[in-house]
């Protein structure tokens, strides 16, 4: 009998601390000294396509800055009315130091060849060194049903 309580106790016992520690919220802890960015693909396909990105900052973003994005062409000239258009970035619900934004198409008309941009990602109005910088963005044209068919 005495087995038996203490077998009861050691089991309640262990249950109650797994209860105990997956009950919690279970955010990973993670630390980085540098600015990372992360594209989910690299290209747009059509108008309705569209690329995630996702930030993570080394420290909390003071309110005031604003993560940015624009394109430069292969000249390396910032191209001020782009078909690309870079989402504002929302703050993650569960890490304030976490970012998703999003690339869409934006023109009126649909590129019939193709088109190689260079994204830079950065804060608007800081100097220092971008999040993401010149990684291509390519616009594919879209397949006519002719070319499909061959």
């Amino acid at each position: 009998m005495k087995k038996l309580i203490m077998l009861s106790a050691f089991t309640l016992s262990v249950s109650t601390s797994y209860m105990a520690t997956s009950c919690g919220e279970s955010l990973p802890v993670f630390t980085t000294d540098k600015k990372l960015g992360f594209l989910d693909k690299n290209e747009i396909t059509s108008k309705e396509d569209k690329i995630n990105i996702f930030v993570i900052l080394p420290e909390l973003l003071n309110p005031k800055y604003k993560i940015a994005g624009y394109f430069r062409d292969s000249r390396d000239i910032i191209i001020n009315n782009c078909d690309l258009k870079v989402s504002d970035f929302k703050e993650s619900k569960k890490n304030n130091r976490v970012f998703n934004g999003a690339i869409t198409f934006v023109g009126a008309e649909y590129p019939t060849k193709l088109q190689k941009l260079y994204l830079q990602l950065e804060f608007d109005g800081v100097i220092t060194s971008p999040i993401i910088s010149n990684e291509e963005i390519l616009i594919k044209p879209l397949i006519s049903q002719t070319d499909s068919k061959n």
